[in-house]
């Protein structure tokens, strides 16, 4: 009778993989996970050469909007005021004899989004502290630290436009509008008369 082979089981250390073939299986399930897609940067919140809230910069909270450029705030500890966004000017809508501009409609919608009446801003003042109209002249920050005229301009909501003294981000709108107007955004694609506007019909000793 022949008798039954007998049967090895392997010990325990044939059992443990090799040290080499370990590492070589470590280093394939690293390449396989470095063949995903890489995560994306996350794009800053402030544009490269946009200004940053300075120091004396205050928190105020928004009232009402009344174009595209004004509003009605309150800073802490003071009755509600009469505000005039530094750098941007966007068409009419309630100048008295001037009537509603061509995407002024619009400039004053985009901005009452961008800070409802009862959002909290941050604001500063540059040189002067109010206009001929007796408006508060103040720089906005959103929230989220963009810059308010930033946006409108580069949004083609309206022109760049620094008052005398009140120009510290006048090199930065003024490339925005110039980016807004070569595509075409906004204002400079939907009125007709937008692009024969010219500088001299701006002037910057006074906020429009």
């Amino acid at each position: 009778m022949l008798s039954s082979p007998s049967v090895r089981h392997p010990t325990h250390d044939q059992c443990m993989p090799h040290p080499r073939a370990l590492v070589a299986t470590l280093a394939a399930v690293a390449a396989l996970g470095s063949c995903g897609p890489e995560p994306l940067p996350t794009p800053p919140l402030v544009s490269e050469g946009e200004s940053r809230p300075p120091l004396g910069a205050f928190h105020a909270t928004v009232l009402w909007i009344t174009d595209g450029d004004t509003l009605g705030a309150r800073d802490s500890g003071r009755s509600a005021v009469r505000v005039r966004i530094i750098g941007v000017d966007t068409p009419e809508t309630k100048r008295p004899g001037v009537g509603v501009q061509c995407f002024g409609r619009e400039a004053a919608a985009e901005l009452a989004r961008l800070i409802p009446p009862g959002s909290i801003v941050t604001a500063a003042r540059q040189h002067d502290e109010v206009d001929r109209y007796g408006r508060d002249l103040w720089d906005v920050w959103l929230p989220d630290g963009r810059l308010l005229s930033s946006i409108l301009v580069g949004g083609g909501f309206g022109r760049a436009a620094p008052f005398a003294g009140n120009d510290r981000d006048a090199a930065a709108l003024e490339a925005l509008e110039a980016s807004a107007r070569a595509r075409g955004l906004g204002l400079w694609g939907s009125c007709s008369t937008a692009r024969q506007h010219t500088r001299n019909e701006r002037s910057s000793n006074r906020s429009p």
